[in-house]
């Protein structure tokens, strides 16, 4: 029961994602909808932020074996909305865009930034990864080096933050 809520959040965000913005990268839209699928309700209330356990592995084995795109890379992966998919999205991508929202919510000074990119690129119909890059990384900031050493600092979801609070 818990896999087939996680797969209707999840392609339910897709759907949602689709309806709100005219174009968004496809890491962005697969971050969130991976994001939003670890949706647990306890007591009929819902339950974010929760660590996503297959991605925290791959996660893991990136680290193990230096296999992370480059944040630049990862952002330049078209959307789904145009049809201009240009590679194949795998189990890797999957992790590392799960993990880059993830992180940027979970983050009190990355939050207000990455809620400003979302906002930008809805109204801008601008879904280029350079504004993340601009509005969230900032230039200077060693982002990337950042959100990989906290991999480790991961935990499973009975000891994972929760928050209720998540809005676009």
């Amino acid at each position: 029961m818990e896999t087939t809520i996680s797969i209707l959040f999840h392609e339910i965000t897709h759907f949602y994602i689709r309806s709100y913005f005219h174009e968004i990268p496809q890491a962005i839209n697969e971050g969130l909808s991976g994001y939003l699928e670890t949706c647990e309700f306890k007591f009929g209330n819902p339950e974010f932020n929760l660590v996503n356990l297959p991605y925290q592995k791959e996660l893991q084995l990136m680290v193990k074996n230096n296999s992370f795109l480059p944040i630049e890379k990862l952002l330049s992966i078209s959307g789904y909305n145009l049809g201009a998919v240009n590679e194949t999205f795998g189990v890797e991508k999957y992790s590392q865009s799960w993990y880059l929202v993830w992180y940027c919510l979970n983050d009190k000074a990355l939050k207000p930034l990455f809620s400003e990119y979302i906002e930008f690129i809805r109204n801008n119909n601008d879904s280029k990864g350079e504004h993340f890059i601009d509005i969230v990384v900032k230039p200077g900031l060693d982002f990337s080096q950042k959100w990989i050493s906290y991999i480790p600092k991961l935990t499973d979801r009975k000891n994972s933050k929760t928050s209720k609070n998540v809005s676009f």
